[in-house]
This record gives structure tokens, sequence and C-alpha cells, in this order.
């Protein structure tokens, strides 16, 4: 990325920055000076929900101004526009009806403070940081994820409220939601499996022992009637509960480590360079499947929590790393690189 222009986002009212082709692009300021903000509005720009997966409202300066937010990558210029509770996309100048056309050029992967406790936070926020990988490789993945949560919820309705008549099309959407269930467990079981296939090449090395994140399924070999057929049997338990107790969010998503080391006996920093490993197991992997594709990754906070010698190391990594643009934030550090050429510093 050459360039970023942003009007009317969050804490920022107008603000631009260029680049001069930096490898790595670093946010440094106090806290709440609007760093994360930055980072905010990189994140969306290829369609996706974005690191703190706000609403389009949420990310609006004030509730009378729409935002935009123009990017320069690799020659194109993408510029992002709010209309209300939507967002228009335009490619040099021509409106896009869809953002897939975007999300071919450009894939967004961040890390954020809260993503630092992945090992300890509930299976929704694993499947959360897992179904945004999902959606770099597969592009339909969060409509899909849509419709069967509506499919879902209608059925529910069906079976909480006796709805007459509605029993006759409960066989239909049930098979809908099986077919739906199976192609958003292939898609995150296709993701996954890229990304493991890249992550036993970054290990870390904390003293005595090694660790190789494995990301697993613990759900394997459901089939469209099989699926039909858990929905079926779990109506009267469902009418009763008021809750759909088998769809896509029953499929858990767990972080393994070899030599049976669990992730509490890990420290802050440990985790989170552990974190950082698995985002760039993931641009790796991203970009062996889709090369013409430009990678963006987002540190927030950055240096938080690591001591010097993984700074340095991650630092290190990040320096020699060939796969797009790094862009960090962080209260303080980095003055050793203000001289570096790799390196595009800015104090908010």
């Amino acid at each position: 990325m050459e360039y970023i222009g942003i009007e009317n986002f969050r804490s920022h009212e107008k603000v631009s920055f260029g680049f001069d082709g930096a490898k790595i692009v670093a946010f440094l300021g106090k806290n709440g000076i609007g760093k994360t903000n930055i980072l905010e509005a990189i994140s969306i720009i290829d369609g996706s929900k974005g690191l703190r997966g706000a609403k389009i409202n949420e990310m609006k300066n004030s509730s009378a101004a729409e935002f935009k937010i123009c990017v320069d990558i690799n020659g194109d210029r993408i510029i992002l526009e709010s209309l209300k509770s939507r967002k228009n996309f335009f490619l040099n100048g021509s409106k896009l009806s869809t953002f897939f056309e975007i999300s071919q050029r450009v894939n967004t992967i961040w890390t954020t403070p809260e993503l630092e406790y992945l090992f300890f936070s509930s299976q929704k926020t694993r499947r959360d940081f897992f179904d945004k990988i999902t959606f770099c490789f597969f592009n339909n993945h969060y409509s899909l994820l849509t419709k069967c949560s509506d499919l879902l919820s209608q059925r529910l309705k069906i079976l909480t409220e006796n709805i007459q008549n509605g029993f006759l099309a409960l066989n239909e959407i049930e098979n809908q939601i099986a077919i739906l269930i199976e192609k958003i467990l292939n898609n995150r079981l296709g993701a996954i499996k890229s990304v493991n296939d890249k992550i036993d090449i970054l290990q870390c090395d904390f003293g005595s022992f090694k660790i190789l994140p494995s990301v697993k399924y613990l759900l394997e070999g459901f089939d469209v009637e099989k699926i039909s057929k858990i929905l079926f049997d779990k109506r009267k338990a469902d009418s009763f509960s008021g809750i759909n107790t088998f769809s896509h969010n029953k499929i858990n998503i767990d972080i393994v480590f070899e030599n049976n080391l669990d992730g509490s006996q890990l420290s802050n920093g440990q985790q989170k360079f552990v974190l950082i490993n698995i985002c760039l197991a993931f641009a790796k992997s991203l970009r062996s499947a889709f090369p013409e594709r430009f990678i963006l990754l987002l540190l927030d906070d950055f240096l938080s929590k690591l001591d010097y010698k993984n700074s340095q190391n991650l630092l290190s990594i990040l320096e020699n790393w060939s796969e797009g643009q790094v862009f960090i934030t962080s209260t303080s550090g980095l003055s050793a690189k203000e001289d570096d050429m790799r390196y595009k510093i800015f104090h908010l």
C-alpha cells in the first residue's frame, strides 16, 4: 500500500498517510490517540467485517457524516464509502456491485490485544478468528453463515411458536440448513488445512521446549443427510429449549500443542508470539494459494507483553517477511528504527 486517506472514520475527521514503499509502517502514540482506528480502517478495505467486527454506524465519526477510506495498492485506487448501513466500493473510479473484486486483490490479516487470549477464549472467539481466515480463502463464507443463521431462526420460530402449516416446510428448511452447514464446514476445514500446511515451519522456541501450533476441527465426517437427520431428531428438544442445539455454531475449533503442552503454561508474551506466528502461516498459505493478492498484516499494540528478546525476534522475522506489508501500532519503542529505510514511522 502506497497511500491511505481517511475521512469521518471513528476519531479521525480527515487524515492521510503516504508510505514511500516501506515494508513496515508503525503508528506510535499514547493510548486513545486513534492508532487502532487507523488499523481498523485498513482492515475493512478488503470487504471483511474488520478487526472490531463493528457495524457501519459504529465506525462513523458522527451520526451525520458518512465515512470514506481511499487507498492506493499496486497501482489500483480503492475507495470505500459508507452509505447509511452499507459499504460502497469503487475500483479505479468504477463503482462495484460487490466487494468480491476487491477481495481478489487484497486481504487483511490482524491481531488485536483481545485475540492474544485465543487459547482461553470462548469457542465463538476462536470461530470468529478462523472464519476471517476462511473468508480470505472462500469469499462466499460470510454469506453462507448469514443464510444459515436466517434459516435456523426460521426453523426455531416454527418449532417454538407452533406456526400453522409450518411443519410442512421444516423438512425443506432443515435440508437447506444441512447443505449450508456442509459448505461452511468444508470451507473451514479447507482454510485450516492450508494454514496447518504452513504452520509447522514457523517454530516458536521458548528455552527448553518448542511449540508447534496445530489447529484442528473437532467435528468431521458429516454430510447433508446426516446433518438433516440430526436436525430432525432434535426438533422436540429444540422446541422445548427454544435453542437450536445443532448448527454451524456447534462446530468447535481448538489450538493444541505438541509434547502435551497446554496453553496455560505459556506466558502472555509467548501466547502473543504463537498468535502472530499463526497469522504469518495464514499469510504464507494465502500467498501460496493466491500469489496475485496483496496481503496486509495488521499488528495492534505490537510490543506489549513481549520481552526484548521475543520482540526483536519477531521484528527480525517481519523485516525479512516477503508475503506483504506490515502495519504496527505501539505506545512506544522502535526508536532505533527511525532511520531504517524498511520502516515508515508516524508519531500521532
